[in-house]
């Protein structure tokens, strides 16, 4: 049934995710663990002795396949399917209050969820569709608990809700999460992979979850571990274009599409080197925040792919906005993103 694997899924990164970040940041208790990795500069932890059969989520640069943003973060390729929460630490020494949202029989976690009605609202969900991201998640808290915990400790989730277009709300979210509640780690789906920032660079809270692309940059940036489960922006970028090739998309007139010039140029270069039929550039300039510019601004690019010929867009953007405003301008052509693990988009008019 589709609602069990997602809750499967977010229940696997839950065990692992926080366990992980546990470990990174240093939480478990000194006299009840045996040893822990400290965070590199980057932001991820070295890798930890394995706990049962879990292995870390990826932020390296091998391609992972992930869902479409606004689902469950997929850890099929870094979480066993029988994967158990981490076991309990080995020692008698009691358990003490070691960070920020733990305490001796608790670690509190923070969830961005998906606002479900705004999602609605855009376009992005119908009404037929059943989705509750809050309800999911507790279902994963539940089930992590019900099989022991995290180190001996029940996971406590906190929420706060945002629409996933642009960075103004996922940010709005976080300060939510990190001021009005001592959160140990933040747990989701943020899309825009900037968005991070907000948590491991200026909050030194921890994040574990599905980012989009995450660029190197923020790994870099971050002072707190960041357990992501897709690869680097480049790593997907360029699985996304040898994807498009299999499938013959590359001999089609193509828009090459982005909000980053310098990856908008990356991603051309790499095309026609390999012969592929690009007759469209084009970069989204307007500030997230500013829905309705950027909206107007899609409107000038949909009618410049039209003029072009383009029947295919290779976006190496966020591809959630390009999606939001096709919705809305009841414009319709394939889209292949690097924010989706190179999964392609099939419109439905």
């Amino acid at each position: 049934m589709e609602s069990d694997r997602r809750i499967g899924s977010l229940t696997r990164l839950l065990a692992t995710g926080v366990a992980l970040a546990c470990i990174a940041a240093a939480c478990v208790d000194e006299d009840s663990q045996d040893g822990s990795s400290a965070p590199t500069s980057s932001g991820q932890a070295e890798e930890p002795a394995a706990t049962d059969d879990a292995s870390a989520p990826t932020t390296t640069d091998d391609a992972s396949d992930t869902t479409d943003q606004g689902d469950e973060p997929d850890t099929t390729n870094d979480v066993s399917e029988t994967t158990a929460p981490a076991s309990p630490p080995s020692s008698d020494a009691p358990l003490t209050a070691s960070d920020i949202g733990v305490t001796a029989s608790t670690i509190t976690i923070g969830i961005p969820a998906l606002d479900v009605e705004q999602l609605r609202e855009f376009g992005i969900l119908t009404d037929a569709e059943e989705f509750d991201d809050i309800a999911a998640w507790e279902s994963a808290v539940a089930n992590v608990n019900e099989r022991g915990g995290i180190n001996g400790r029940t996971l406590e989730a906190v929420y706060a809700t945002f629409l996933p277009l642009g960075q103004a709300q996922s940010d709005a979210a976080c300060v939510e999460l990190v001021e009005d509640n001592e959160i140990f780690a933040a747990v989701g789906s943020l899309i825009v992979p900037e968005g991070v920032l907000c948590y491991a660079e200026l909050n030194g809270t921890p994040f574990v979850g599905a980012v989009g692309t995450i660029p190197t940059e923020i790994l870099e940036r971050s002072s707190e571990p960041v357990l992501a489960t897709s690869s680097t922006t480049e790593s997907l970028q360029r699985a996304m274009i040898q994807f498009a090739e299999s499938e013959g998309v590359l001999e089609r007139p193509i828009a090459v599409h982005g909000d980053d010039q310098s990856a908008i140029e990356a991603a051309t270069r790499e095309l026609e080197s390999r012969g592929a039929n690009v007759v469209s550039v084009t970069l989204v300039s307007a500030p997230e925040t500013d829905q309705a510019a950027r909206l107007a601004e899609f409107e000038q690019i949909f009618e410049r792919w039209r003029s072009d010929g383009a029947e295919v867009v290779i976006n190496v953007g966020t591809t959630l906005d390009v999606l939001s405003a096709m919705g809305r301008q009841e414009f319709y052509i394939d889209v292949y993103s690097a924010d989706e693990s190179a999964r392609q988009y099939q419109p439905t008019e």
